[in-house]
């Protein structure tokens, strides 16, 4: 399994939640409310993965150790962003706010990640060790999203 697929396509489900949420109007108060718990659940879920399988291996590496803290900084950023818009009422207008500079946030992430990160990692790791990550961040999501439901 190759690790920078498998993230991509972990963020393109993201991304896709975040742009479904962003079209709904004020009035679609339960579609949002779902749409916000599918949202934080896959968020929180994949900060969790990559902070338990890839983040420890990539603080190993003195190259991809600047990389990883800016990334795990980011993690906390969007944890605290889904901590506060979990708090407001989903038919205001502070929420699409939010919600907007949340896609922004994660978006930034994404292509840090998507970017350098990976690819840096890929190279220095090898390709049997990125396939071993992506393997048990791929098992874990499963675990998570099964505890989730």
């Amino acid at each position: 399994m190759d690790l920078l697929g498998f993230l991509k396509r972990e963020h393109a489900r993201v991304s896709t939640l975040l742009e479904k949420i962003a079209d709904t109007s004020e009035g679609a108060v339960k579609t949002r409310e779902k749409l916000f718990d599918q949202i934080r659940t896959e968020l929180e879920i994949h900060a969790q993965i990559e902070e338990k399988h890839l983040y420890p291996r990539a603080k190993k590496e003195p190259e991809l150790r600047d990389l990883e803290k800016h990334a795990e900084d980011e993690h906390g950023q969007v944890k605290r962003m889904l901590a506060a818009i979990s708090k407001l009422p989903v038919d205001s207008d502070e929420f699409l706010q939010r919600i907007g500079e949340l896609t922004a946030s994660v978006k930034d992430h994404v292509e840090e990640e998507e970017h350098d990160m990976l690819p840096k990692a890929e190279e220095i790791l090898g390709e049997e060790e990125c396939e071993r990550i992506a393997k048990l961040l791929q098992e874990e999501k499963q675990k998570l999203m099964q505890s989730a439901r």
